[in-house]
């Protein structure tokens, strides 16, 4: 009896050496290592494993793996290239791996993170809407009354009287055109500071009309010269003024001449091209 038991034993131990004990299913991650900084137009992922495993990479810029930008499965080796143009330039990453085995999935790795090299983006500034202040002085003093305009820009803005101040407009380069209105029987001289001015983020710029009163301050003299030497003879012309009641014109047909009746404000001038 003792002498069976004892081939039954040894039988058991045999059949137990004969069988192979199962690998780990499992992963270390190797390279990069935590924290590392990696050129991200050719990093390389490494791991550790035993066995005839297949595995999973993923990559994320979030510890959550919420968003991803890498993905793989079916990864045969023990490394994977990431693509270039995957990784940004200054950015963090984080990676984890599982292996599979048959039907058997193993845990994640604990993931591991990356720092890519090059400048991280500036931190764009935050865009606050600014404004527009439309005024008027006659003769030096305020003015408030009907003025048809138009500010031009990034937006556009009509207006029809004054004081105004237009709100909410987006940073950048505004063109003020007048085009009729102000105080009765008076002329627009100029726009102050500009007729075209730059409006910073956050910031308010002014636009004021000039207005002359319509009082007759003289007159013009037209004088011609012809290759720098004075010149006189039939000449058709016209001076424009712009006033409330619409533009005011006076017209000459010789040089030298003299146009009277003028108010104080901004002269133009034209004249019909010559005819050879």
């Amino acid at each position: 009896m003792r002498k069976v038991a004892l081939a039954l034993m040894l039988s058991l131990l045999f059949l137990m050496g004969c069988n192979t004990i199962p690998l780990p299913l499992g992963v270390v991650l190797a390279t990069p290592s935590n924290g590392d900084t990696v050129n991200p137009q050719y990093t390389v992922l490494t791991w550790v494993s035993v066995g005839n495993n297949t595995y999973e990479v993923q990559v994320s810029p979030d510890a959550n793996f919420q968003n991803l930008v890498i993905n793989a499965t079916n990864v045969t080796n023990l490394l994977y290239p990431l693509p270039p143009g995957t990784l940004n330039d200054g950015s963090t990453y984080f990676w984890r791996v599982r292996a599979f085995r048959g039907g058997q999935i193993s845990q994640w790795t604990s993931a591991s993170y990356f720092i890519t090299s090059g400048s991280i983006p500036p931190t764009p500034l935050p865009v606050t809407p600014g404004s527009i202040t439309v005024a008027a002085l006659v003769d030096g003093s305020p003015w408030n009354g009907s003025v048809n305009y138009n500010i031009s820009g990034p937006s556009s803005s009509p207006g029809n009287s004054v004081p105004y101040s237009f709100g909410n407009l987006t940073s950048g380069t505004y063109t003020m055109t007048y085009y009729s209105g102000g105080p009765y029987g008076a002329s627009l001289s100029a726009i102050s500071p500009g007729p075209t001015q730059v409006l910073n983020s956050g910031a308010n710029t002014t636009f004021t009309f000039i207005f002359s009163s319509g009082s007759v301050s003289g007159g013009a003299s037209i004088i011609a010269t012809l290759n720098g030497a004075p010149w006189s003879g039939p000449v058709n012309y016209t001076l424009s003024q712009y006033t409330i009641n619409g533009p005011v014109e006076k017209t000459g047909y010789s040089v030298p001449g003299t146009i009277s009746g003028l108010l104080a404000g901004i002269l133009e001038s034209h004249h019909p091209p010559s005819r050879r």
